[in-house]
């Protein structure tokens, strides 16, 4: 369990948490029954076992910088953090102490964990690749430089994904770390900005340019199959047939992608009006919703089963 009851009682009894920093509601991650939320320069713990009823039970003191994204394995969460680069919390006890950090040469802003390595993207610097074996000194593995701002990193079958904005979709070699090199590429209208691998397909966010469809089967020559509409998309997570898509003026909208080269529009989640990630888990939708907080959306139904504000009053 990553928050044990007697931590979770502890908080509680402590009265209410202090208001998070003011900014955007940037990134909703969930597992185990609990969410974790970017809020400007916080992150979030909430208690989510009742989608319906979500409680936040812990949040970090103010980061260095703003939180762009998370993944959480255990009981650490991999943030990437801004210009503070990569940060590490102990998710364990409620105050999400920073136990770990590598200040990168650029503004990390995505991030993926595979195993005992975390890849990041790294805006201007590119991508780099770390060894976090032991979370709380994570030790840098190699680096390589993007055409354009590195935006968002997938790891699978032993290449690297990257969302890399005006570049498009560029590919590389992951292994060995210390000699990544790069293997293909595919550009697009507008800048990538989230990038999601199920199966011989990559779905990327292309923002103005909607969602792209990707047939990865062989890296080195990436090919278009398939494209949807979307208004600015941002990130975008497949579950299944299902491509859910998280866009900053359309809200959520749900793909039918049974056939990559014919998507399928099947629902727009219209409780949601400014997206900026979404994560399937356990039959929810934990979206970002911008300035207002996280929202709790039933994957089956499109319908908002809970809403936790997460900006201070002003």
């Amino acid at each position: 369990m990553l928050l044990s009851f007697a931590a979770a009682a502890a908080l509680s009894a402590q009265g209410a948490l202090a208001a998070p920093a003011a900014g955007q509601t940037n990134v909703a991650t969930a597992t185990d029954g609990y969410a974790y939320v970017g809020v400007g320069r916080q992150v979030v713990m909430v208690d989510v076992l009742n989608p319906g009823n979500p409680i936040a039970v812990g949040q970090t003191a103010t980061l260095p910088d703003i939180v762009q994204d998370v993944r959480v394995v255990g009981a650490y969460a991999f943030v990437a953090a801004g210009a503070a680069g990569l940060l590490v919390l102990d998710v364990s006890q409620p105050g999400l102490p920073v136990v770990g950090a590598y200040d990168t040469p650029g503004t990390a802003s995505g991030i993926d964990v595979q195993g005992s390595r975390a890849y990041l993207a790294d805006g201007g610097a590119g991508v780099e690749v770390f060894d976090i074996a032991n979370p709380t000194a994570p030790t840098l593995l190699g680096s390589v430089e993007t055409s354009d701002s590195a935006f968002d990193v997938e790891a699978s079958g032993g290449y690297l994904f990257v969302a890399a904005g005006e570049s498009g979709l560029q590919i590389l070699k992951a292994s060995p770390a210390s000699e990544m090199a790069w293997i293909g590429q595919i550009e697009f209208p507008n800048d990538a900005r989230g990038v999601e691998v199920a199966g011989d397909m990559a779905y990327v966010a292309a923002h103005g340019a909607g969602v792209r469809i990707i047939n990865i089967a062989n890296p080195a020559e990436p090919v278009e199959v398939g494209f949807a509409d979307s208004q600015y998309a941002r990130a975008v997570q497949v579950h299944g047939n299902l491509a859910y898509v998280a866009s900053e003026r359309g809200g959520v909208s749900v793909l039918d992608v049974t056939d990559p080269a014919a998507p399928v529009s099947v629902q727009t989640v219209d409780a949601v009006t400014s997206a900026n990630s979404v994560y399937v888990a356990d039959d929810h939708l934990y979206v970002a919703d911008g300035a207002g907080g996280l929202q709790v959306i039933d994957a089956a139904g499109g319908r908002a089963v809970s809403f936790l504000p997460l900006q201070p009053a002003s």
